[in-house]
């Protein structure tokens, strides 16, 4: 995901990075196989974001004194580049960003301003790119994908900890180790395409104490 979705250098932010370079043989499951299309959507009570005010973290509709409740959109001419779903002045349900093509390439959902439930990202040709599973602003699982729809990568994660795994296509083990708190912690191996081992890192609280090559 180091387009996913995140924007920050937990785990997510690595996922989309080695997304991009590796395969597996699995198949994709759980996520829709296609983007929807903005023109699926009812733009009608779309509120233009030039009108949006931000007082102290709370979003209002510029001339009004209550929170804002509905859903604001960034208009580029007849293309909508993104849409934003608030109630009472926090974000809280659909968020989507779109090509210009009107095709959805993000879809995040949330709850009380914190990202909650599944985060979607497809490539340009609609297939899932990644998934990334929140818990009230909270990480708890990530899947990624290759653009014909293989996935590549699963991790679930309790409160940040959790076994990363990563496979090459012929269902070796590309990489695997474990994060403690968003962090890369104890031993971590990275493994060759034909099954032996490249290298063993040890981690502690994110900080690389070191690396030995091979067996």
């Amino acid at each position: 995901m180091g387009e996913t979705v995140q924007k920050n250098t937990k785990p997510e932010k690595v996922i989309s990075h080695k997304a991009e370079e590796k395969k597996s043989v699995s198949t994709m499951s759980g996520i829709p196989k296609h983007s929807r299309n903005i023109s699926q959507k009812d733009t009608s009570q779309f509120v233009d974001i030039s009108e949006q005010d931000n007082r102290n973290g709370v979003i209002y509709r510029q001339g009004e004194e209550s929170p804002f409740t509905g859903v604001f959109a960034l208009f580029m001419g007849d293309w909508i580049q993104y849409i934003e779903t608030y109630k009472n002045g926090k974000l809280d349900g659909e968020s989507s960003w779109y090509s210009q093509n009107g095709t959805q390439i993000l879809l995040e959902q949330y709850q009380a301003g914190k990202l909650h439930g599944n985060q979607l990202s497809y490539y340009e040709n609609g297939n899932p790119k990644a998934e990334v599973m929140y818990d009230k602003g909270k990480i708890t699982g990530v899947i990624s994908f290759s653009k014909d729809g293989k996935e590549i990568h699963k991790s679930i994660f309790n409160n940040g900890t959790g076994i990363w795994k990563l496979y090459w296509e012929n269902g070796n083990v590309l990489e695997i180790g474990k994060y403690t708190n968003f962090r890369k912690d104890g031993i971590w191996k990275k493994y060759n395409e034909d099954g032996s081992l490249e290298s063993t890192l040890e981690y502690q609280n994110g900080r690389l104490l070191k690396e030995t090559w091979g067996e």
